[in-house]
């Protein structure tokens, strides 16, 4: 068999659109963020709040974040997140991703990268979280389901329930606990190629 069928069958089917893009760390390398700066990984956030805490910079992200509140509250860290995540600008590669008519697109990001990509096709785009019940959607052929939480709809509430950071949110909803696993799955089973999209390792 060539070993290029695979690749081939799965572009096909992306085209036709009956493929779902999955992805995660790495997906917004390339972007520049309203801050002039390219989105700070996982990693890097945590190293960045934890220093501000006078931790160990190696601390994960859940627990930096934690502590993060306590010292600085819940308004600061916001004020922190919201430039760091809005996007303003994307890398070529990015826009290509969106002219794809995805069946779906899921994403582990906070980040708004897919859908300012979308914008300025122009092609509308619904960004979802896992807070939305999957009964009340109208779903499209533009969905973005951020399985941790989108930098849009951040604020004092979801900052402790949808937007997956502290560890109060990780343990407040997943996707395995969730109403959308029945979607998940259920758009795993008609798609005809699965798209893993992660530019660079996080």
């Amino acid at each position: 068999m060539n070993s290029t069928e695979p690749f081939s069958d799965a572009l096909e089917a992306a085209l036709n659109g009956e493929a779902v893009l999955f992805t995660g760390a790495g997906f917004s390398f390339g972007a520049i963020n309203v801050k002039g700066e390219s989105p700070k990984s996982s990693p890097e956030l945590a190293a960045e709040l934890a220093a501000e805490c006078g931790i160990d910079e190696e601390t994960f992200l859940d627990e930096a974040a934690g502590f993060f509140l306590e010292d600085h509250g819940t308004d600061e860290l916001i004020s922190r997140l919201r430039p760091q995540y809005s996007i303003s600008s994307v890398a070529e590669h990015h826009t290509t991703l969106a002219r794809i008519p995805w069946l779906r697109v899921y994403t582990t990001n906070y980040d708004n990268v897919y859908e300012t990509a979308c914008s300025q096709l122009p092609r509308a785009v619904q960004p979802l979280t896992l807070q939305y019940q999957p009964q009340d959607v109208s779903f499209t052929r533009n969905d973005c389901i951020h399985l941790n939480g989108v930098i849009d709809q951040l604020n004092r509430q979801t900052i402790q329930s949808s937007f997956k950071l502290t560890r109060v949110s990780y343990l407040t909803e997943s996707l395995l606990e969730s109403p959308w696993l029945q979607v998940f799955r259920g758009d795993l089973e008609i798609a005809q190629a699965i798209c893993k999209r992660s530019i660079r390792p996080c």
